[in-house]
């Protein structure tokens, strides 16, 4: 969600981040409701969320019982 600095209230680190960049606007992101599909990376005027797309690949290791 992309919301006006001004609404926007924090310690530390947050308020600390929103008065040095003096930030315009700030994106919320609820982890709980990412359904990773990468719009707010698409949409961030900064480029400072980025989303990278990575695979897995499963591999089967096998070792020698009591060797």
């Amino acid at each position: 969600k992309l919301v006006s600095a001004s609404e926007v209230s924090g310690e530390g680190m947050v308020t600390a981040v929103i008065e040095r960049q003096e930030a315009q606007s700030v994106m919320l992101l609820d982890p709980a409701r990412c359904i990773r599909c990468g719009l707010c990376a698409a949409r961030c005027p900064t480029d400072a969320v980025k989303m990278e797309t990575f695979r897995f690949t499963e591999e089967i290791v096998y070792q020698p019982v009591g060797g």
